[in-house]
């Protein structure tokens, strides 16, 4: 596969993660009525599931693929210093993350107050995640736009 290629494959799975937050974030006003359901504890498992995929292994993802595949077609320094901020952003949430997924492992589904701190939190969080994902795509949407519908060349 040419350089082109994995640039836009990474940069598809990537927007593809991006979409998956978006949705997720949409939903999360439903947060308190999933604690509440019956089965909450199978509600729980998917949110830290949730995030592992989207958040922990996407930044790795990120970190290992899509940036250097990215930095082999747009070396501009305003690209490498957009690249370098993304980096030092996945640095601060990567924490939060797991003091979310701490969160959800020390709760009693049934006590309002740690519900109500659950959904603050996971509000903050996801507002958080959006505006990165936002800062991620003014880099990815137009190469995806310049090489995505290009035949690479072999």
């Amino acid at each position: 596969m040419t350089d082109i290629a994995n640039v836009v494959e990474a940069i598809r799975e990537a927007i593809g993660a991006h979409e998956a937050i978006s949705e997720y974030v949409a939903n999360v006003s439903q947060l308190v009525a999933l604690l509440h359901e019956k089965d909450a504890a199978r509600k729980i498992g998917g949110m830290r599931t949730f995030l592992q995929t989207y958040v922990m292994d996407h930044f790795a993802f990120e970190e290992s693929t899509v940036f250097p595949a990215v930095l082999t077609v747009d070396q501009r320094p305003t690209t490498r210093g957009l690249i370098t901020d993304l980096i030092k952003e996945h640095v601060v949430l990567l924490p939060e993350t797991k003091a979310l997924n701490d969160m959800l492992l020390q709760g009693n589904l049934s006590d309002g107050e740690y519900v109500l701190r659950v959904e603050q939190a996971f509000r903050m969080f996801f507002g958080k995640l959006q505006r990165h994902a936002s800062k991620e795509d003014t880099i990815y949407i137009p190469l995806l736009a310049k090489y995505g519908q290009k035949e690479p060349k072999p």
